[in-house]
This record gives C-alpha cells, structure tokens and sequence, in this order.
C-alpha cells in the first residue's frame, strides 16, 4: 500500500486512506541505513512540530469564535427586548429566533472544540524505557547499530503520536468549521432583523408634512364665552305713533328683580 507524507501538511494521504499500524510501520522501518534512520527521525519531529503549532492555531480559532459568539449574543438579547414586538408568526420574532439559536450553537461548538483533550498524544514512558529494548540496544555488537534500533522504535513511536495528534486536530478544525457556519448563519439572521425593522418603521412612519408648515395637530376651538344676562339692560318696545303712521322705538325701563 503505497504512503506519502508531507511535512507540515493538513492531511496525510494513502491508497486506501487509512493510518498505517504499528505492524506496518516496524515492517517499513526494517533498515540498516544509518542516514537513512536519522532522516526519518527529523522528518518525524517535524511532523511533531506542526501538529502541535496546529494545535495552538486551532485553539485561538475556537477562542476567537466563543468571544465573539458570546458578545453578539448579549448584545441581540439586550436589544430585542425593546426593539422586537412580542407577536408570535412576525417576521422579526422568526428571525430573532433563528439568530439566537445559530449564536448558541456557534457558542457550543466553540466550546466543544476546546474541550478536546490530546489523549494519549504524548510519549509513553513504558515505550521510551523499554527494557527489552535497552537491552537489545545495548548489547549490539556494534555501537552503531544498537542505536539504529533504537532510534528505529522510537520512530515508530512517535510517528502513532503524530497519526493521533493529526486525528484530533482534523476533528477539531471540522468541530470549528461547523461552528463558523452557525456563526455566519447568526449574522445574516441579524441583518435581515435589522433591515425589517427599518422597512417596517419606515412604513408606519406619517408621510411628511412641506417645510414651514405645522407638524403639531390643531388645537381644537374653544367655544364663545357665554354673555352674561343683563337684567337691568332696557328692553326695547315698538311704539307706533299715531302722527303719521312711523314707527319709532324707544326703550322701556326693566323691572327690577324681585327681592328674594
């Protein structure tokens, strides 16, 4: 089964795109090539090395994406309570829905991928001292090939360790991946509840009235006063005269108001 590595790559590709085994590794590594076991041992610590700058990559992604899922949370829930209408089927209700619920679930998974621990990733101890292998090394008719042995199990040692640090980093950055999606699935929730809340003020908002001209309502007219009866005004009477036959009119004095 043809394997290919690449130093620093994201993915390491093989013909049935499968991890080799522990069996398979010590049945490649059967070499007696001093250089050539030396090349493969820095060709593994780099491949270490970049798993583990991955690594730290992959942990300000998923910091960056809690902080800023969190933040816009707190801020679309302070401002909902005042600026949506609590009628339940509204445009903005359904969408102010949708954003909180994509804004957790970006949280969520921000956090999930933070909390994946590199099990198992490190060097075993059991593995580094191995007795038998010590021994093996050590009791090699020649100094150089005792530690080729060695150096030829550790290869094979911490190569597992890279296959598992690259299994949880592809899970993690698939972890993050999703959660960026939410993420952007909240913002354009957002957008469009904001945008229909514009559109539906505009449309609720009076037309305008021409410049110079009163925008405040008119004030109702007060009524007339009521005149006050005057008892004492005279009252006129029409008299015809009997020189001529005009009428003239004179006044007539009021009777005074009966005393009480």
């Amino acid at each position: 089964m043809p394997c290919r590595w690449t130093i620093g790559s994201k993915r390491r590709t093989t013909g049935a795109d499968e991890l080799l085994t522990q069996e398979e590794l010590k049945d490649r590594l059967t070499l007696s090539s001093v250089a050539l076991v030396a090349e493969l041992g820095t060709v593994t610590q780099q491949q270490l090395q970049a798993e583990a700058a991955r690594h730290g990559r992959l942990d300000s992604k998923a910091t960056s994406l809690l902080t800023a899922a969190g933040l816009s949370l707190t801020v679309v829930s302070a401002f909902s309570v005042t600026t949506v209408p609590s009628v339940p089927g509204c445009t903005p209700c359904w969408l102010l829905q949708a954003a909180i619920a994509s804004g957790i679930a970006a949280a969520l998974l921000a956090v999930g991928a933070l909390l994946v621990r590199q099990s198992s990733a490190g060097a075993n101890e059991r593995t580094v001292f191995d007795v038998a292998l010590l021994e093996t090394a050590e009791g090699a008719q020649d100094e150089d090939q005792g530690v080729r042995e060695y150096r030829k199990a550790m290869i094979c040692h911490e190569w597992s360790i890279v296959q598992t640090r690259r299994e949880n980093n592809e899970r993690r950055g698939r972890i993050i991946q999703i959660g960026q999606c939410f993420f952007a699935v909240f913002l354009v929730s957002v957008c469009a509840l904001a945008m229909s809340r514009v559109s539906s003020s505009a449309v609720s908002e009076p037309p305008a009235k021409p410049p110079g001209e009163s925008t405040s309502p008119p004030s109702p007219a007060k009524p007339a006063p009521a005149r006050p009866l005057d008892t004492a005004a005279p009252v006129k009477q029409r008299e015809i005269r009997k020189d001529g036959g005009i009428n003239t009119e004179r006044p007539t004095p009021s009777k005074p108001a009966p005393k009480r």
